[in-house]
């Protein structure tokens, strides 16, 4: 491994110091235009460093022009390289550069093959990552995209198939249950607690114009009710599981669901398959090991005994049915909205839905206030709220909450971030 220190290049044959190190690969793919050197995040060097990176070479010019005897011909033509860092140099190089015959003629600036490829092809800086993130907007539900409404050729909003024409004529008809939530309703009536709520059924409201519940939220709040016990934080849900993209037909679904809590698949609201993810497998069963059993339904803790059996006795493939494999290494990273304490409501929905646990969002507007929010969710105790001094230790906790959870997957830079801290505080 190379080590950070001071580059100092040959300057006699017998010298033992190398010139800058290179990766083979891409030495020769750059034309001799890389080098290589691993830092470590040592004062101001990473910054340094960082600053190269991204700097545009400038100063790397290239003149274009045409042959005075055939204008057909362009030729380009390569300036030499100055060190303009210091500012008697960069002075007389402007100088020079407005007094040249050539200043009215157009200037480019030499790349290498990489950035050109990037340029045409429209592709980002960063290709080559290992991380996946999943972005979730906490706005308020009036500010948040949910609806995609398709529109025909002719720019009007297209029809669902199947449609009577009476039900047609009516620009904002509701349909108020979805095929996931009739189908459920029947199959499994003889057991309540394993149907959508009344919230979820609000939530899966939906027009014959639109096709409703496309932001991450609101999925998680029409998760399947065989998750809502176990699964009560936003972004361990967008974290663990997976859904497919397709939506199952009604055969599927009928299939797919059954009073046999084992075998019955997890089908959300909107008609989608729900998997675990093979990467979050051990860490599921940690949060299953570590949920209280008060409370859970029936269900929940037998499935539980199921699961964690399956995962101490190395047996998974019962569990094929629920688990996915997606390929990736490791879990992918939750990247929320970037809400501001400035926004003094905004960022208290945004803390109840990023720290706290419920069922629906719904679970909120419910609320008489936000303490009694906060209560619900978890973030605080009611009796702490009640005195004074258990309060401050109440809210000094979700500060620390605030520091460790929030603040590292909100995309923000480093001095912004410690400006929150000191507006929450």
């Amino acid at each position: 491994m190379f080590t950070p220190k001071r580059h100092v290049g040959a300057i006699h044959p017998s010298a033992r110091e190398n010139i800058s190190p290179v990766l083979a690969e891409h030495f020769c793919f750059t034309r001799s235009a890389q080098n290589v050197q691993i830092i470590t995040g040592t004062g101001g060097v990473t910054r340094y460093v960082v600053k190269y990176i991204v700097k545009i070479d400038k100063q790397n010019r290239a003149v274009v022009w045409s042959d005075v005897n055939d204008g057909s011909i362009q030729r380009v033509e390569v300036e030499n390289l100055h060190n303009t860092k210091i500012t008697s140099n960069a002075i007389h190089d402007k100088i020079s550069r407005e007094s040249s015959r050539k200043r009215p003629l157009p200037f480019g600036r030499i790349m290498g093959s990489p950035q050109m490829l990037h340029n045409l092809l429209g592709y980002s800086e960063i290709t080559m990552k290992n991380m996946h993130c999943i972005e979730i907007c906490t706005l308020p539900f009036e500010f948040r995209g949910r609806a995609k409404v398709r529109l025909d050729r002719k720019g009007n909003i297209s029809k669902k198939k199947g449609k009577s024409n009476e039900e047609a004529s009516i620009p904002d008809g509701v349909s108020m249950v979805t095929k996931s939530y009739s189908l459920r309703s029947v199959i499994l009536a003889n057991h309540p607690r394993r149907l959508f709520s009344g919230d979820q059924k609000l939530l899966l409201t939906c027009t014959e114009q639109e096709h409703l519940l496309t932001d991450p939220v609101s999925l998680f709040g029409v998760r399947p009710p065989k998750l809502m016990p176990l699964v009560r934080r936003l972004g361990m849900y967008h974290e663990m599981f997976d859904a497919d993209k397709g939506i199952l037909s009604n055969e599927e679904i009928e299939s797919g669901l059954c009073e046999d809590v084992d075998e019955c698949l997890w089908i959300d609201g909107v008609a989608r398959r729900i998997r675990l993810r093979q990467s979050c497998v051990p860490a599921f069963a940690d949060h299953l090991r570590a949920l209280p059993l008060d409370g859970l339904p029936q269900f929940a803790v037998a499935f539980r005994e199921t699961f964690l059996s399956a995962v101490d006795n190395g047996t998974l493939d019962v569990l094929s049915r629920f688990i996915f494999d997606d390929g990736l290494i490791v879990p992918p990273v939750v990247v929320y909205s970037r809400i501001t304490p400035e926004q003094h409501t905004k960022f208290a929905l945004h803390l109840l839905l990023v720290l706290g646990e419920f069922d629906t969002e719904l679970d909120f507007k419910t609320s008489g206030s936000f303490k009694d929010s906060f209560i619900k969710a978890g973030l605080f105790d009611d009796v702490d709220v009640g005195d004074e001094d258990a309060g401050k230790r109440a809210l000094n906790k979700l500060l620390r909450r605030i520091i460790l959870e929030v603040a590292p997957v909100q995309p923000i830079s480093t001095k912004k971030t410690g400006h929150i801290h000191c507006e929450v505080s």
